[in-house]
């Protein structure tokens, strides 16, 4: 499976448990997109793994998620929507970072959001939930198929320090976005500026 395809599957596994899809249907998605089985079977796995750390979050309605629905927050033209509750284990899902991916992040203290501009560029006119979902289904029914954003696309990226310095990122700034993310659930709508003294690298979407 090559790195694009295991992205769009990532993104339909992630979307379907926040959607409380079940199994069969996040199965069935993965194979009208081209998966294996065997891979389908390896992926729906990370996704039990997801639910797993999540302690259950997911299969719960979304009030008791503390999830706001949609429309609920007021994201104006400097911030959007981001409704997906921070679960009690938070890990680094960038997949540039060399590091194992195992620890708890912090949101504001450990944990790191990163912003970029593909992101900025797809939620300038869609700063709620229901607007990107709406205009997801209007590029489908223009192309006439289906399409799948993972986070760094649509959705920003959460990452540890490691990550975050290796982005060049300024940590002051993404971990205050993180905080921000985690209080209000909604993410600044503009790209996480760099720091002068590292290293520039590129950015790449997630999934372990």
């Amino acid at each position: 499976m090559n790195d694009d395809l295991r992205t769009k599957a990532a993104a339909t596994v992630l979307m379907g448990i926040v959607g409380r899809k079940s199994d069969e249907q996040i199965k069935r998605e993965l194979l009208e997109l081209g998966l294996s089985k065997s891979e389908t079977t390896e992926m729906l796995a990370k996704g039990a793994e997801a639910r797993q750390v999540a302690g259950g979050q997911f299969d719960q309605p979304l009030a008791d998620q503390g999830m706001p629905k949609t429309g609920s927050v007021q994201p104006n033209g400097e911030y959007f929507e981001l409704p997906i509750t921070p679960a009690d284990r938070m890990l680094c899902s960038d997949r540039e970072c060399p590091c194992p991916g195992h620890e708890t992040l912090v949101l504001g203290e450990s944990g790191y959001l990163y912003v970029n501009e593909a992101v900025v560029k797809m939620r300038a006119d869609a700063l709620t939930w229901e607007e990107l979902a709406n205009k997801i289904k209007q590029t489908e029914n223009e192309i006439g198929g289906k399409v799948f954003y993972g986070a760094g696309t649509a959705n920003p990226i959460l990452m540890c320090e490691q990550g975050a310095r290796l982005r060049n990122l300024d940590l002051k700034v993404a971990a205050a976005d993180a905080e921000n993310w985690g209080k209000t659930q909604t993410c600044p709508l503009r790209a996480t500026p760099s720091a002068d003294h590292v290293a520039t690298k590129k950015w790449w979407q997630f999934w372990r």
